[in-house]
């Protein structure tokens, strides 16, 4: 999404026959500002329970998949993950949730972990957020987790009275 400038001073000649100088159509038109950081490249939303098993990272269960987006090699970009509700399996204690970040279907790193104590239902939102400079080609990211033993549990939903907000994978220049 391109920010855009209008002057504050419109001018009321009319163009010269020079097309090589700056004529007052040129300053009178929209200016369009792109690339400026905090440019949103990709936001998907997701709803609903996801209740991982898998207990590698190989094998981890995909929660939410952002769009494929085409980088330029240079760009910085932040990418962040949100869940309102996480919780590893609660049966034991020290079992684990991780939060792994994807790109292209591979993993490149964990960037959320969280661990139960005594045999609590230890429930807690997640804000997970990595800093990269993706490659000059198309990338798709995802989130994905995968617990120590039995099932954890991600919950978002629709929002409004009662309800958890959407989670979602968000990616911004910075």
């Amino acid at each position: 999404m391109a920010a855009s400038v209008t002057h504050a001073f419109v001018s009321g000649k009319s163009d010269g026959g020079d097309a090589t100088q700056v004529r007052p159509s040129d300053w009178n038109d929209e200016h369009v500002l792109d690339d400026l950081p905090g440019e949103e490249l990709d936001y998907v939303e997701w709803t609903g329970v996801v209740s991982p098993t898998a207990t590698t990272e190989g094998t981890a269960n995909t929660i939410v998949t952002g769009s494929s987006v085409a980088y330029d090699g240079s760009t910085i970009v932040m990418i962040q993950f949100f869940a309102p509700f996480l919780r590893p399996d609660a049966a034991a204690a020290s079992r684990t949730l991780s939060v792994w970040l994807y790109e292209d279907g591979a993993s490149i790193g964990q960037i959320g972990h969280a661990v139960t104590s005594a045999n609590t239902s230890d429930a807690k939102p997640a804000d997970c957020w990595r800093r990269l400079t993706p490659t000059a080609t198309s990338h798709t990211y995802s989130i994905r987790c995968s617990v120590s033993a039995g099932t954890g549990r991600l919950e978002a939903g629709t929002g409004g009275l009662g309800n958890f907000t959407p989670g979602f994978i968000r990616i911004t220049r910075v």
